[in-house]
């Protein structure tokens, strides 16, 4: 059994509330990722500074693979986090969600608010020398056409794998009633909707939020893992912990026990 996770950890941006600003967020959500104990998992909106922050605190245990999105001050990664002890890393790299994956590009005509990117890495097992492709993204925040284009760049790249172990994490900005879903879940599956045991709430973001209201009606579910049919998922959760009577970010981790084929 792996753990693996997605986590949109909110980037580090001065925010109106003080208490929601990086410095006083950052000991917390570091401190939930080494209580998970995760196997390997995928972040989103993880700024430099922040970046530096999760290699200085889990450096030790994990190796961070990803490239920025952008070369502007505000580039952010989606970078995968895997147990060094546990992995070996076969291969990584980071593709665009453009016309032209292969260099740092958007599409105009998608009309995406932000350059967007998937980055992905292939691992073996060192118990069982299973492997594993584990693909992390965060699709566009306001363009549902960059979301359903770029959705298609990602299931493209996976039609072109070979893996039978497959994990795709991240933030897709929409529920899933949109055609990136669909393109999706053409090839993979959420676990959420198949696992057996799950845990927590339905939603998993709280629309930039970080009070401890549970006002539903605020509540979007934007976060998934999906897997490759092969992947039995035995428990997925949702997880709402908090500090200060506030969440550590907008959005909440969503955690999976699964086991590879």
């Amino acid at each position: 059994m792996i753990k693996v996770a997605t986590y949109n950890i909110k980037n580090s941006s001065q925010t109106d509330a003080e208490l929601d600003n990086w410095s006083y967020r950052r000991p917390n959500i570091l401190a939930l990722i080494k209580k998970q104990d995760w196997d390997v998992f995928g972040l989103q909106e993880v700024m430099a500074d922040q970046r530096a922050d999760l290699i200085q605190a889990l450096g030790a245990d994990y190796q961070l693979v990803g490239a920025v999105r952008d070369d502007s001050a505000s580039g952010e990664y989606n970078p995968v986090l895997f147990k060094k002890d546990r992995f070996e890393e076969l291969q990584q790299d980071t593709f665009w969600l453009s016309a032209t994956p292969a260099v740092m590009s958007r599409t105009a005509s998608w009309e995406a608010a932000c350059f967007r990117i998937a980055t992905w890495v292939r691992l073996r097992d060192r118990q069982t020398q299973q492997e594993l492709l584990f693909i992390n993204t965060h699709l566009d925040h306001v363009s549902p056409t960059a979301r359903e284009k770029g959705a298609q760049v990602i299931a493209d790249f996976i039609g072109q794998q070979s893996d039978r172990n497959i994990f795709l994490t991240g933030d897709c900005n929409a529920e899933a009633d949109e055609p990136f879903y669909q393109i999706l879940t053409a090839q993979l599956q959420d676990v959420r909707r198949t696992v057996p045991h799950r845990v927590g709430p339905l939603k998993t973001c709280s629309s930039e939020d970080f009070t401890t209201h549970f006002d539903a009606a605020t509540w979007v579910s934007i976060d998934y893992i999906f897997a490759s049919t092969a992947v039995q998922a035995t428990r997925v959760a949702v997880l709402t912990d908090r500090f200060h009577e506030r969440f550590m970010s907008d959005h909440f981790p969503v955690t999976a026990d699964v086991t590879l084929a």
